[in-house]
């Protein structure tokens, strides 16, 4: 969940300059700055 309530899913696919968690998504790729990281298989 980002702080606005909404639920982030996709691809990981990095790591920001800033420690960022990079994931590519149906819309663009999101940063993940913080939360919850759950790894499906």
């Amino acid at each position: 969940m980002t702080t606005q309530g909404t639920e982030v899913e996709g691809t990981a696919v990095g790591v920001g300059d800033a420690g960022q968690l990079l994931v590519e998504t149906g819309g663009g790729t999101e940063e993940v700055t913080f939360g919850e990281i759950a790894r499906l298989t």
